[in-house]
């Protein structure tokens, strides 16, 4: 069975606590022009590095498309507080791995950035529930059966392709035509978008 995930995700209110202070530039002498470069810049972490950042990060929405043979569905499209949690268990469920972990060796999933974002989930899945059980070990890469850029287990399109997880999405989409607006960027690709855009490349693959 094939997932075809996208997430979306923010920076936890707390993140400044872990970064360490931001200062401008030691040329920067208008006290106004310090005060705007430390907004932009914490601005530019919050929606960036942190929200990416295992110690900082959110997952705030996730999308699943399925597809079995030519069938394409939406299949869950939830957002909120401990969602990336929620969704691993829905996962299991979905799946039959929480009564029969054989299954494993059946699925795959795929997404943008998704070894990222599935650890993102693993994290808060041990902050919601207390432990992370074997069943989900493969959300951490732990399981040898279930492995990064392989089948089964979780395929990045973009490094597959690319060779590098950090290539723009949207830029990504540009480059096979899956995306038509000239200005777009990730960070305005959705939830939705990105589980889309993750099932067309790895269309364009041949999965």
């Amino acid at each position: 069975m094939r997932y075809y995930i996208g997430e979306e995700l923010t920076a936890a209110d707390n993140w400044e606590d872990v970064y360490p202070p931001i200062e401008a530039p030691r040329n920067y002498k208008d006290p106004q022009k310090i005060a705007e470069y430390i907004e932009r810049r914490k601005y530019e972490l919050a929606t960036g590095e942190a929200s990416m950042n295992p110690l900082t990060g959110n997952v705030t929405r996730v999308v699943a498309i399925k597809n079995k043979a030519d069938d394409i569905d939406v299949v869950f499209d939830e957002a909120g507080a401990g969602i990336g949690a929620k969704f691993l268990d829905w996962f299991l469920k979905d799946t039959g791995m929480d009564t029969d972990p054989t299954l494993l060796k059946e699925q795959l999933v795929v997404g943008c950035n998704v070894r990222r974002d599935l650890r993102l989930m693993a994290i808060e899945y041990i902050f919601v529930n207390g432990s992370l059980p074997f069943s989900l070990w493969w959300a951490l890469d732990l399981e040898a059966d279930f492995r990064y850029n392989q089948i089964p287990g979780f395929i990045d399109p973009l490094s597959a392709i690319f060779g590098t997880s950090s290539t723009d999405m949207a830029a990504a989409g540009r480059r096979f035509g899956l995306v038509e607006d000239p200005e777009a960027k990730e960070e305005n690709l959705d939830a939705e978008a990105r589980a889309v855009l993750a099932y067309q490349l790895a269309k364009r693959m041949g999965l």
